[in-house]
């Protein structure tokens, strides 16, 4: 009996176990995880899916795309990075998608190229960042910053501290709270929230409806060069208000006092005690302020 090929079968069936995994080799690791751990996840083309629980758990499973993407995992419980490595040789390649299950408190950090990003149930800091895929946050961190190029951008969850940032994508933001920033070029921008201490939203030629309540102090800039801008106020707001805009109109469905300017392209006025600041301003779109 000649044993030669099945030494030989049994020997590259050794060597397929072993280092990082091969293209078309469902993903299955399982390792321990502070529950407050720092977490780095990056894959440049396909998805990225992140759920929070209650173990001081990874779970990580999905599968590597063909054409000889490669997965690499180093640190330990306190300080994990997950990283898919694109062939160096090859440009033609399929995407990976990674499936994560990770303590609800860890301090997160996603990046993708084309890849969707998808996060839900964490609480601790969260980052995430993708050129032209789409990104869904549906979480109670403490802080969120996430940006986007082309791909579309949605948050939802009671954050305190948030900053969204997208060039041509939308931006939809529901439940934040106290501070927050949204900025995107020619996206438009769709936000329920508050109260606000202090609220900016700044678009090129995109529009903007927000739909907030403010802290008796509040701070809201809203800038749009082309864009309209319609906000509704909730409650009874305190703020000195200006609405400007250079060739559109404005308008306000709220009674102020001590009206300082009242034209068709400007309004100025003080709500309640005006204790906090509202300026929003248009070059060539309309402003409206609803409640």
């Amino acid at each position: 009996m000649d044993v030669n090929p099945l030494l030989k079968t049994f020997a590259f069936a050794a060597l397929a176990g072993l280092g990082s995994a091969h293209a078309g080799t469902p993903i299955q690791e399982e390792r321990s995880l502070n529950g407050d751990a720092k977490v780095y996840v990056a894959n440049s083309t396909g998805s990225i899916t992140v759920r929070g629980w209650d173990r001081r758990l990874l779970k990580l499973s999905g599968e590597l795309g063909a054409g000889g993407p490669k997965l690499e995992i180093s640190g330990d419980a306190a300080d994990l990075r997950i990283e898919v490595r694109a062939p160096k040789d090859s440009h033609r390649y399929e995407g990976t998608d990674l499936i994560l299950s990770l303590p609800s408190g860890v301090r997160l950090e996603v990046v993708g190229v084309s890849s969707d990003v998808d996060v839900q149930g964490l609480s601790g800091a969260l980052q995430a960042h993708s050129v032209s895929g789409d990104v869904r946050l549906d979480v109670s961190a403490s802080e969120v910053k996430a940006r986007t190029v082309s791909g579309d951008l949605r948050l939802r969850g009671p954050v305190r501290r948030c900053h969204l940032n997208s060039v041509s994508g939308d931006l939809h933001a529901e439940g934040p709270s106290d501070q927050l920033t949204l900025e995107t070029v020619s996206g438009n921008v769709v936000l329920q929230g508050g109260p606000f201490r202090t609220l900016a939203a700044k678009s090129i030629s995109g529009d903007m409806n927000l739909q907030v309540s403010l802290e008796p102090e509040a701070v809201v800039e809203g800038e749009t060069l082309s864009g309209q801008i319609q906000a509704r106020l909730q409650g009874s707001p305190s703020a000195e208000v200006s609405l400007r805009s250079f060739s559109g109109h404005v308008h306000s469905e709220l009674a102020g006092t001590r009206p300082v300017v009242s034209r068709e392209d400007r309004l100025e006025f003080t709500l309640g005690q005006g204790r906090g600041r509202i300026d929003l301003s248009s070059f060539s779109g309309d402003i409206e302020l609803l409640k």
